[in-house]
């Protein structure tokens, strides 16, 4: 082992001071700055207290799984039937970020994001004890957008004061697919269900139960009791072409025939 350096620490005349830490210890023993109960307490209560000063009202919707496809990693019968009013602030306060709106080759696109703050001690007791879950949704009354929980990072800031104070949300807006949306509130948060009034009006939206198709010919069959029978002119403004045809053949003067005018 390397020899330590006497020199690297103040001592006192008599050589004592720090020499029992520097020789018997790794860091100091009478500074605890990761596991302190009362330091971590005083934490996790300012953060909570930050994000309902500073935060707004988020209604968060479990996801339940009905029939989980352990190959592609999904469920396309989800359920959403129990909402939570919890607080959250709101890190991107300057707007949605993402890709936001733009267009694709599958049309428009709507790709918006948003980072949220979250006390993992509040959020436990407004909720129903658990934690935030990819998968669930978040909606957001001010502007009426339900979003989804794509990831959650626990470690922003890393560790404070040794221990996990505050997660960050990164929500996406939510694209239905047929998941049955139903959610309520507790008893307790009854007066405030018909908000979730916009979320439930999306369930049972999806084609996903409805013939391919099916539309069009709905539209044709009723088309045919008012339309009169009618040639297709489109591509046909011209008289069409009989194959085969003979190819052009360019007339060529003779070289002789200038002789005539002698």
């Amino acid at each position: 082992m390397y020899k330590k350096s006497s020199h690297l620490f103040a001592r006192l005349e008599n050589q004592s001071g720090y020499n029992d830490t520097h020789d018997n210890h790794i860091t100091n023993p009478f500074v605890n700055n990761f596991n302190n109960a009362n330091t971590q307490a005083l934490a996790r209560s300012l953060v909570s207290e930050a994000v309902q000063m500073k935060g707004i009202e988020m209604f968060y919707i479990r996801r339940e799984f009905v029939n989980f496809d352990k190959l592609f990693g999904e469920d396309l019968q989800s359920k959403f039937k129990k909402a939570y009013r919890v607080a959250m602030y709101i890190e991107s306060f300057d707007g949605f970020s993402g890709q936001q709106e733009f267009f694709s080759k599958f049309g428009m696109q709507v790709n918006d994001e948003m980072t949220l703050v979250v006390s993992p001690e509040l959020f436990s007791i407004q909720a129903d004890g658990e934690v935030v879950k990819e998968g669930d949704l978040i909606f957001f009354p001010m502007s009426k957008g339900l979003f989804e929980v794509i990831w959650v990072e626990p470690n922003a800031p890393f560790l404070q004061a040794g221990q996990v104070s505050q997660y960050k949300i990164t929500a996406q807006k939510f694209v239905y697919s047929g998941e049955e949306l139903k959610p309520e509130f507790d008893a307790t948060d009854l007066l405030f269900d018909s908000q979730l009034d916009p979320i439930r009006m999306l369930d049972g939206r999806a084609d996903t139960n409805i013939e391919e198709y099916s539309e069009d010919n709905a539209i044709a069959a009723e088309a045919d009791t008012f339309v009169e029978e009618f040639d297709n002119l489109i591509g046909g403004g011209v008289n069409p072409v009989v194959f085969p045809v003979e190819p052009h053949k360019p007339s060529i003067p003779d070289s002789f025939d200038d002789l005539e005018a002698f």
